[in-house]
């Protein structure tokens, strides 16, 4: 019974996150998304990998087509957040005019 009691708990706890961590993201986003460069893809609503993949297309294509060349490289950014200066991340959130509840 204990088992199922901590289980429960556990459950519980990690909705809360959740909740709590989605609406920081909103928070957070309706306060810096004007601020954010137009080619900013991924993590925001309608602005996937998908569509960079497709923006990149779009350029690759109409390089091509004046005869330009093409020149890609790839950069894989596995686990990129661990290894983040979290005190330049920070900094850049504060510039970013952010409450100082969020960057303090």
């Amino acid at each position: 019974m204990k088992e199922l009691a901590t289980s429960v708990n556990v459950f519980f706890r990690q909705v809360a996150a959740d909740l709590l961590e989605s609406f920081v993201d909103s928070w957070i986003l309706e306060r810096i998304t004007s601020k954010l460069d137009y080619h900013q893809y991924g993590t925001l609503k309608r602005r996937s990998t998908t569509h960079a993949f497709i923006d990149m297309m779009h350029h690759w294509v109409n390089a091509v087509n004046k005869g330009q060349s093409v020149l890609t490289v790839f950069v894989n950014f596995t686990k990129a957040f661990d290894r983040v200066d979290h005190n330049i991340l920070v900094a850049k959130m504060c510039a970013m005019d952010l409450p100082d509840v969020i960057t303090c």
